[in-house]
């Protein structure tokens, strides 16, 4: 069995309906994956958070919008990390001060999408 969550839930430091926190869930070990329920760009900034407050190694919550949910679908031998001989579609992000912004979006190994950020 797979657990999955609203990545929005962690966005907002609880449910929009009351129900159980990510966060808590989180704390407890019980999350395998962040779906983005009705929100997608929290799929981006939740990892960003966890991190930040010190609930997991950012390469670990990156893993809930990534590989875990690759393996749920058993497609992690073809998407989810970067290997060789899977398919190259990545993001690249940087921050802005806490918050997370795709810099690069590349799709079979091409670049479709890049920002320069001014520093």
């Amino acid at each position: 069995m797979v657990i999955s969550m609203g990545a929005p839930n962690v966005v907002r430091g609880k449910s929009s309906t009351g129900n159980l926190s990510a966060t808590e869930a989180i704390e407890n070990n019980l999350v395998d994956i962040f779906c983005s329920d009705y929100y997608a760009e929290t799929m981006l900034y939740a990892p960003f958070i966890l991190e930040r407050k010190g609930l997991m190694k950012l390469n670990e919550a990156v893993n809930l919008v990534s590989l875990n949910p690759a393996k749920a679908l058993n497609m992690d031998d073809e998407i989810g990390s970067i290997e060789i001989g899977k398919k190259a579609n990545i993001i690249m992000v940087d921050r802005i001060g806490d918050i997370p912004v795709v810099t690069k979006t590349i799709v079979n190994g091409k670049i479709v999408y890049s920002l320069e950020l001014e520093r």
